[in-house]
């Protein structure tokens, strides 16, 4: 029997992933006799943690015997960022559109706290979305420049083959600029 410790970046209480995939190898060394301590974030239900997760709730999971859990979910120095927040829109009716379940006020929210929190941070918006223009980008651009610290993060919008989102497009229901 070996004593084996496991570190995982992401948090247990969010799925998918990496996270999962320490998850999985904890228990199957478990089930081989080992002694396994898995070390992971475990993020309350709370704005800041669905901030961070763009928009996503925690899974509400039981803490498994082997799970040392590390309190919440922080940034690590990557890409120049410490910590990074999913805002992707500023405006609520696009944040629907998008399925997040954040407002505009509790992403900017958030962000009000990563910048008292951490020396740097970025957040990520996402432009080319349903409905938008290019005098609403610009307004949301400038709006966002003046919250962001030295970074900001912009990716267009994709449609992804077998999601909601590509059923809505073939349909003609979701039209991007």
């Amino acid at each position: 029997m070996l004593r084996i410790a496991l570190v995982s970046p992401y948090s247990y209480t969010y799925p998918g992933g990496v996270g999962r995939h320490v998850e999985a190898t904890a228990e199957e060394l478990i089930r081989r006799g080992h002694d396994v301590r898995m070390f992971a974030p475990y993020d309350p239900d709370d704005r800041l943690a669905r901030a961070m997760h763009r928009g996503a709730r925690p899974d509400a999971r039981e803490v498994p015997d082997y799970l040392a859990p590390l309190g919440r979910t922080i940034g690590i120095p990557a890409n120049g960022a410490v910590s990074n927040l999913g805002v992707q829109a500023l405006n609520d009716a696009e944040l629907k559109t998008l399925g997040r379940l954040h407002t505009a006020q509790e992403a900017l929210d958030a962000v009000a706290i990563a910048r008292k929190a951490f020396e740097r941070y970025s957040f990520d918006l996402i432009y080319a979305r349903p409905g938008q223009t290019p005098q609403t980008w610009t307004g949301e651009l400038k709006r966002a420049i003046a919250e962001a610290a030295e970074h900001l993060s912009l990716y267009q919008l994709t449609i992804e083959q077998d999601t909601p989102f590509a059923a809505l497009h073939a349909a003609g229901k979701l039209i991007t600029p």
